[in-house]
């Protein structure tokens, strides 16, 4: 099993963030996208990932209120 639909998200500074398990896709290849940008539909559920030079951060500091 593989990510589906998957946009990937260039943050700077060696971060990204993956959604993927996407029905549709919004962003294309070299959309700039700002917070509350629409990347993507869902269907099921969202598979979200933070990454930083490549390896898998724990997501739960950075969604904190």
């Amino acid at each position: 099993m593989g990510y589906g639909n998957l946009v990937i998200v260039d943050h700077g500074g060696g971060f990204y963030t993956l959604y993927s398990n996407l029905t549709e896709m919004s962003a294309q290849v070299g959309t700039e996208v700002t917070a509350g940008t629409q990347v993507g539909v869902v269907a099921d559920y969202l598979h979200f990932e933070i990454r930083r030079d490549g390896k898998p951060v724990n997501p739960i500091d950075w969604l904190k209120p």
